[in-house]
């Protein structure tokens, strides 16, 4: 039948048959589309509802996590304190360094701070800071502390012996291990 055509009109009809043919195969892939499309949707639905409340849970984990970092580190916190006052129990009150600190000191000195350090296992220190009314009434006071029992290594900076009076100070001492 093909034959039967004009060869202009032959290319007209072979070209209408193939467009025809890929409009039907377009047509079915699209159909086939959204048949896939709408079997997919519950799973969609489902497979998102799932993931939002994994997010919850993990949200939630999270916080708790948190919350055990914090325990854990005031609990560590607490285990180092317990241990200082376990190792520090049977050892000499730091109020009666202060005590003696402030026996030696005399009027002619005006101790303003006074801080104490143990490193673990080491030996304590004190430093103290304060005014001297003169230089001789500072190097006394040192040489005070120097012989006292309780204290050992006794530093007292060359630059706080600088002016004749009111001498601002600081000076570090190692503590005996009893006084």
């Amino acid at each position: 039948m093909i034959n039967l055509i004009p060869p202009h009109a032959r290319k007209s009809v072979v070209r209408e048959y193939w467009l025809r043919v890929i409009t039907v195969w377009l047509f079915l892939f699209g159909t086939g589309c959204l048949i896939v499309s709408v079997l997919l949707l519950p799973t969609y639905m489902l497979v998102r509802g799932q993931t939002a409340t994994l997010g919850d849970q993990v949200s939630a984990t999270a916080d708790r996590t948190a919350s055990y970092d914090e325990a854990t580190a005031k609990l560590k916190a607490a285990t180092t304190q317990a241990t200082f006052l376990k190792n520090t129990a049977s050892s000499t009150p730091f109020s009666t360094y202060l005590k003696i600190l402030e026996s030696i000191a005399g009027a002619g000195v005006t101790l303003h701070s006074v801080s104490y350090t143990h490193p673990d296992g080491g030996v304590g220190k004190i430093t103290i800071s304060g005014v001297a009314t003169t230089r001789t009434v500072l190097a006394s006071f040192r040489d005070a502390l120097e012989a006292d029992p309780a204290f050992t290594g006794v530093v007292l900076p060359i630059n706080a012996l600088t002016k004749a009076s009111d001498l601002i100070f600081s000076m570090d001492m190692t503590l005996a291990t009893t006084p």
